[in-house]
C-alpha cells in the first residue's frame, strides 16, 4: 500500500496572560521552533479510497467534481473533547474522528495532517439523515471539542432532521494549530497605534507585520500560503466525501461563511441548501474594507454616545464623549497606561470599542472604562479586551488574520497606506485609520498561489446570505456583494450590528429553519429587526 507523509500537530502551550488573550493569529500561536515540524510516515493519502460521489449531472465549480475520502469513522469523545454537554438530552449522540487530509490539495506528494470533527445526533435521527454543517465565526473559541456546548443554539425543528457535524479548520483547534506569534508581536498587537501614518503608528504596523510573516514563515515553511478559505473548502469536501453523502447543507457565520460561499463556488453541485451569515466579498480589498468596516463602527459609536447622554446619573465621558474618546485615544507615542505589564495604546481603547460596541448590553461597561482611561487608569480597557464574553474577542481576531492575509494578495506599503487613510478621514475620523492599520498587518506576508476571486456558484441551489447592517467586523456591504456574485442567493438584513444572526432574532430563526427544512426561501431583501 501506498504512502505519504502525515504533518504532526504544532507546539501548543496554555493561554494564561492577558498578552495570550491574542497569541493566535491562528488557533492559539507562541513562539515557534527555527525549523519546521518533522514530516512523517502514517496511512493512505486521502483521495486514494472511496472515488468521488458525484454524477455526470452535478453542476461543477472550479473545484471540480467533489473530493475523495475514505469513510470517517466516529467513535466517543473523550472528556475533553465532549465539553460539558450542556442542555444534551438522553439518547442524544455526540461522536468524535479524525480524518486525513493534504496540506496542498494541489499537490500529489503532499504531506497531510489530521482534521479533528465531531458530530451531533438528536436521539430520534438515523445515522444516513442529511447533514448539516456547522461553519462557526470564532474558529478559536467554536472548535469541534465544543460542539456538544452550542448545537442547542440549533433549533429543536433542524436538530429533528439533521446530523450536524462540525469540523477544526485548518491551523485552528485540533487540525494543525499554528503557534507562531511571539508574546512581544502579542504585545504589540494589542498597542496597536490609532493612526498608521504617524511615526508610532506606522513603526507598529511594520514592526508586527514582518515579525508575523517571520515567526509563521519560520514554523510552518512554504505550506504557509495554504492555510486560507480555498484549503478549508477543499477540507470540507473531503468530510463530505467522508461521509459518504451527495450534498451538504451548510450554516455559516462571519469568517465561517466566507468558507461557505467560497465551497459553494467550487462545489455548487454538492450543497443541499446555505445560510451565509456575514461573509466577506473576495473582491474586496482589506484596505478598501476598511471603509465600510470604520463607517459601522462610527455608527455604532455615535448610538453609543447618545445612549450614554441619557444614562441615569449623567454620562462619565461627559456632554460630548466621542470628543472624550478622541482625545484619549490621541496619535502619538505616550497616550496610554500600563495594566498587568501590557501597555495599552489609544488603539487599544479603539480595539475595545471594535468588540463591545455591537453589544448594547456592554455600553455602560464600556463608558465606564474608557473615562478612566482619559483619566489615565486603564486597568479597565484591560479587563474588557480580556473578557471571554465578548462577542469577538482579541483571540478571534488575530485567529482570522492568517486567513485574510492568505485570501488576498494586497500588500501594502506606506504610500498606499497613507493613501488608504487619506480617503477614509474624511467618513469615518475616529476609526477609519485604525482600520486601515489592522488591514494592512498583512504587508510583508507572502503571496498566496491561489488567493479568492470573484464567486459565482453557477448551478448552485437557491441560497440565503445574511447582513447585519451595522456590523463593524462584518460589513452588511461585503454580505450584499456576496449575494450579488452567487447567482441564488437571496439577500436577508438582521437591522442589527452584530455577527450571529440565526442566533439572535426570530425573524432570522424562523426564515432560515423554513427555507432549511424544505420550505421557500426568504422574499426579496427581507428585513428583520434587530
Amino acid at each position: 500500500m501506498a504512502t505519504h507523509r502525515h504533518w504532526g500537530p504544532w507546539r501548543a502551550r496554555s493561554v494564561v496572560t492577558l498578552a495570550a488573550v491574542i497569541a493566535v493569529v491562528i488557533g492559539g500561536c507562541t513562539v515557534g521552533p527555527s525549523t519546521a515540524p518533522e514530516l512523517v510516515t502514517s496511512g493512505a493519502r486521502p483521495g486514494g479510497g472511496a472515488a468521488p460521489t458525484t454524477t455526470a449531472a452535478t453542476p461543477l465549480g472550479p473545484g471540480g467534481p467533489g473530493r475523495a475520502a475514505a469513510a470517517l469513522r466516529w467513535g466517543p469523545c473523550t472528556e475533553t473533547e465532549s465539553g460539558d454537554g450542556t442542555d444534551l438530552s438522553p439518547g442524544d449522540v455526540l461522536e468524535c474522528g479524525t480524518l486525513a487530509v493534504p496540506v496542498d490539495h494541489d499537490d500529489a506528494s503532499s504531506a497531510t495532517f489530521l482534521l479533528q470533527l465531531a458530530r451531533y445526533r438528536a436521539a430520534a435521527v438515523a445515522e444516513d439523515a442529511p447533514v448539516l454543517v456547522l461553519l462557526p465565526d470564532r474558529p478559536a473559541r467554536q472548535r469541534a471539542d465544543t460542539l456538544g456546548e452550542f448545537v442547542t443554539e440549533v433549533s429543536d425543528k433542524v436538530r429533528a432532521a439533521f446530523q450536524i457535524v462540525l469540523m477544526d479548520r485548518r491551523g485552528t483547534g485540533g487540525s494543525l494549530p499554528i503557534d507562531c506569534v511571539s508574546p512581544t508581536t502579542v504585545d504589540d498587537i494589542i498597542a496597536l497605534g490609532p493612526d498608521p501614518t504617524t511615526p508610532f503608528g506606522a513603526s507598529r504596523v511594520t514592526d508586527i507585520a514582518r515579525a508575523l510573516t517571520f515567526d509563521c514563515g519560520d514554523l510552518v515553511g512554504t505550506p504557509l500560503t495554504r492555510f486560507g478559505s480555498i484549503g478549508a473548502a477543499d477540507d470540507l469536501d473531503i468530510v463530505r466525501a467522508s461521509l459518504e453523502v451527495d450534498e451538504i447543507s451548510l450554516l455559516a457565520h462571519g469568517s465561517g461563511a466566507t468558507i461557505g460561499a467560497v465551497y459553494t463556488h467550487r462545489y455548487p453541485g454538492h450543497v443541499a441548501h446555505a445560510v451565509l451569515d456575514s461573509p466577506s466579498d473576495p473582491l474586496t480589498q482589506p484596505t478598501t474594507g476598511a471603509s465600510a468596516r470604520a463607517q459601522a463602527d462610527e455608527r455604532l459609536a455615535r448610538h453609543f454616545a447618545a445612549a450614554c447622554a441619557h444614562r441615569a446619573g449623567g454620562c462619565p465621558l461627559g456632554p460630548e464623549p466621542l470628543a472624550t474618546v478622541a482625545d484619549a485615544v490621541g496619535d502619538r507615542a505616550g497616550v496610554g497606561g500600563w495594566a498587568d505589564g501590557q501597555w495599552l495604546s489609544g488603539g487599544s481603547v479603539l480595539l475595545a470599542l471594535r468588540l463591545g460596541l455591537p453589544d448594547v448590553q456592554r455600553w455602560d461597561l464600556l463608558a465606564d472604562a474608557l473615562a478612566d482611561f482619559a483619566e489615565q487608569r486603564p486597568a479597565d480597557v484591560a479587563m474588557l479586551l480580556a473578557d471571554p464574553a465578548a462577542p469577538l474577542t482579541a483571540a478571534d481576531l488575530a485567529a482570522e488574520l492568517i486567513y485574510r492575509c492568505n485570501d488576498t494578495t494586497e500588500r501594502p506599503g506606506p504610500d498606499a497606506i497613507a493613501d488608504a487613510v487619506e480617503r477614509i478621514r474624511p467618513v469615518a475620523p475616529l476609526f477609519g485609520p485604525y482600520e486601515v492599520g489592522l488591514a494592512a498587518l498583512c504587508a510583508s506576508w507572502p503571496a498566496p498561489d491561489a488567493p479568492l476571486t470573484a464567486l459565482s456558484g453557477a448551478g448552485a441551489p437557491p441560497l440565503v446570505v445574511i447582513g447585519s447592517a451595522d456590523n463593524p467586523v462584518h460589513p452588511w456591504a461585503e454580505a450584499r456583494a456576496v449575494a450579488g456574485q452567487l447567482a441564488s442567493a437571496t439577500l436577508v438584513t438582521w437591522q442589527a450590528g452584530a455577527t450571529g444572526a440565526y442566533r439572535g432574532s426570530v425573524c432570522v430563526r424562523e426564515l432560515v429553519d423554513a427555507y432549511l427544512l424544505g420550505g421557500p426561501l426568504p422574499e426579496i431583501s427581507v428585513l428583520c429587526p434587530a
